[in-house]
């Protein structure tokens, strides 16, 4: 393994997430915040990606239950 390999293994080991990994999360999360509900139901629908999916889902769910609550 070279350094920087072993570096980001420990940090995961401590952390329990890879560090790139948790980057490109946050990174879709914001990304499909900014969509409105059309577009995150038609996303859920035919998108490839399932973990676009699954993050328009949780969105629209996150927003739905908000709306309830108002």
């Amino acid at each position: 393994m070279a350094g920087k390999d072993i570096l980001r293994f420990v940090e995961w080991a401590f952390t329990g997430t890879d560090p790139e990994l948790t980057k490109k999360v946050n990174n879709q999360w914001d990304e499909l915040k900014q969509y409105d509900d059309n577009t995150l139901v038609r996303i859920m629908d035919s998108d490839p990606d399932h973990s676009r999916r699954r993050t328009a889902e949780q969105i629209l769910k996150t927003r739905i239950e908000r709306r309830r609550r108002l």
